[in-house]
C-alpha cells in the first residue's frame, strides 16, 4: 500500500506524468465530468439547497451522504459491479429531491440521508467507467469528488448567502427546474 501511495504522488508531481494525469480520464476529465453533465450538476445542487434549506445537522449529514455514496458507487462500478438502469435511477432520484427542493419537504434526518445517498449512487455510478486503466480510474474518480463536493457546498452556500424573504422562493424555484430536468430526462427530452 505504501509503495503505491508513493508511486501515485510521484507520478503526480513528475513532469512526464502531467500528460498522462492531464489526459482523458484524469483527474481533471473527472473533475469537469459532474461540473458538465446537468443530471449530476442538478442533483448535487439539489443536495446542497435540501440540506441548507432543513439546516441543523442535515447541513453536513446529507452532503457527506452523497459524496460517498457516489464516491463507493464510481469504485463499484469500476471494479465491474453494475447497476442496472442507472440512468433511470439518476433521473427518478432528480425528479425526487427536486420535489422535495421545490416544497421544502421537512423529513426524518435519517430518511433524507438514505434518500439522498441512494439518489447520488446513481450519478456516482455514471462516473465509473470513463477511464480505462487504474492508475487513471483513481485519478479520475478523486476528481468526480472533488467535483461533487464543489457543487454540493455551492448549493449549501447558495441557501446560507441568499437571506431575507427572497431567499425561500427562489430556492423552491431551483428546486423546480431540477424536478423539470428530472421530467425532461426521463421523458426522452434531454
Amino acid at each position: 500500500m505504501a509503495a503505491l501511495v508513493l508511486w501515485l504522488w510521484g507520478a503526480a508531481f513528475s513532469p512526464a506524468a502531467a500528460r498522462f494525469l492531464l489526459s482523458d480520464g484524469s483527474f481533471g476529465a473527472g473533475y469537469l465530468g459532474p461540473l458538465e453533465t446537468p443530471s449530476p450538476l442538478a442533483f448535487m445542487a439539489m443536495v446542497g439547497l435540501w440540506a441548507g434549506q432543513m439546516k441543523g445537522s442535515a447541513v453536513w449529514q446529507l452532503p457527506c451522504a452523497a459524496v460517498v455514496a457516489a464516491t463507493a458507487a464510481a469504485v463499484l462500478g469500476r471494479l465491474g459491479v453494475m447497476l442496472p438502469y442507472a440512468g433511470h435511477g439518476a433521473a427518478v432520484g432528480l425528479v425526487a429531491l427536486g420535489a422535495a427542493v421545490a416544497v421544502a419537504a421537512r423529513v426524518p434526518l435519517s430518511l433524507a440521508v438514505a434518500g439522498v445517498a441512494v439518489g447520488a449512487v446513481f450519478h456516482g455510478y455514471g462516473q465509473a467507467g470513463l477511464a480505462n486503466h487504474w492508475p487513471l480510474a483513481l485519478f479520475h474518480i478523486l476528481g468526480s469528488l472533488c467535483g461533487f463536493v464543489l457543487i454540493v457546498a455551492a448549493g449549501v452556500g447558495m441557501t446560507v448567502i441568499v437571506t431575507g424573504r427572497a431567499a425561500a422562493p427562489a430556492v423552491r424555484i431551483a428546486g423546480v427546474s431540477g424536478l423539470a430536468l428530472g421530467c425532461a430526462i426521463l421523458s426522452g427530452y434531454w
